[in-house]
């Protein structure tokens, strides 16, 4: 397994398809689609490699999970990435997560690899 990877999509099965291709290059993903809040508790309850946060679908509520993450002492160092979205929430995100990078849903796979580390079980 390469990893942990919690992704934020706001549409339930968007988010599986999303989630398919990480999963078939070996990662363990987890998702939440309806509620951000309790998404990001997960997040800290279990802090996982990289956070990808999807920019497509109601990027206002993207950039709430953003801003709470980076705002718990918990969640604050984590990785996050967020995929696709337009210039404008593009830029309204990188004024709550300026740590944060900003890649195409195409670039994902590979993007994440810079956060693969073999765990043993």
């Amino acid at each position: 397994m390469r990893g942990d990877i919690f992704l934020f999509h706001w549409n339930d099965d968007e988010a599986r398809a999303y989630a398919h291709p990480l999963q078939a290059a070996g990662w363990k993903v987890v998702w939440e689609a309806a509620d951000g809040g309790r998404g990001a508790a997960l997040v800290a309850a279990k802090p996982p490699d990289l956070v990808v946060i999807y920019l497509s679908r109601l990027p206002s509520h993207s950039r709430e999970v953003a801003r709470t993450l980076r705002e718990q002492k918990a969640t604050k160092h984590i990785p996050v990435v967020f995929v696709d979205g337009d210039a404008e929430a593009i830029a309204k995100v990188r004024a709550v997560a300026p740590d944060a990078a900003f890649i195409t849903n195409d670039q994902l796979v590979s993007y994440a690899e810079k956060f693969t580390h073999k765990k043993t079980t």
